[in-house]
């Protein structure tokens, strides 16, 4: 019995070795992977960031387009407004 039970103890020692050096390498694998995502992310912050600033000077442009248009629908309505009140006071001291 004792002549299995020392590789046994060494077979143990082995494979705690084992899995030591193992999780190192995860480790380190996984340290290297997240400096990479970080660095992915940070590119593509840096895109997004311009592609937005993109997309705000053209809304930027079409609001300025249509400025007049919206400048004259809202004189519009409040000259309709103000005809349909007049006419409604017309018609109620009549």
């Amino acid at each position: 019995m004792r002549v299995r039970a020392k590789p046994r103890r060494k077979t143990t020692l082995s494979r705690t070795a084992f899995e030591n050096a193992h999780q190192v390498v995860a480790r380190n694998a996984a340290a290297c992977l997240s400096e990479i995502v970080v660095s992915a992310e940070l590119v593509l912050e840096d895109a997004i960031d311009e592609l937005c600033l993109l997309l705000l000077s053209k809304l930027l442009a079409i609001l300025a387009l249509l400025a007049p248009t919206l400048l004259w629908l809202a004189v519009r309505f409040l000259v309709d407004a103000h005809n349909h009140r007049v006419d409604a006071e017309l018609a109620g001291t009549s």
